[in-house]
């Protein structure tokens, strides 16, 4: 029996709606082996959050960042998925960016460990 460190991404956000906001925890979904890679994909979230912020709102820097983007899954709905590689860095890893939204902004994100995995 094999024991590997893990690692993921922790998002801290800020969710709500017209009336209230709060404050939020959540991670990926997605364990990495090598820490390198889940620095890859932090990297491509941040590329990914910036890419959206450029496009929304009244201040529109540059509306078409997505379309040359590795991360990007250049559909339409590109704002609400991240592609990331995985711990072979091929970019097959779809994360959900729940951190997307009318209501959300991200306020942190970070790698971390989930501790020791089995594996067989």
């Amino acid at each position: 029996m094999a024991m590997d460190i893990t690692y993921t991404i922790e998002i801290q956000y800020t969710t709500g709606d017209s009336f209230s906001s709060s404050e939020e925890t959540g991670k990926v979904g997605y364990c990495w082996i090598k820490l390198e890679q889940a620095k890859k994909a932090l990297d491509d979230i941040e590329a990914h959050y910036k890419c959206y912020q450029d496009t929304e709102g009244y201040h529109r820097k540059n509306k078409d960042c997505w379309k040359k983007a590795a991360w990007s899954t250049k559909t339409d709905n590109w704002k609400f998925t991240v592609l990331v590689e995985d711990d072979d860095g091929n970019r097959t890893v779809k994360l959900d960016a729940f951190w997307v939204g009318y209501f959300e902004t991200l306020n942190e994100a970070s790698v971390v460990s989930e501790g020791l995995t089995r594996r067989f």
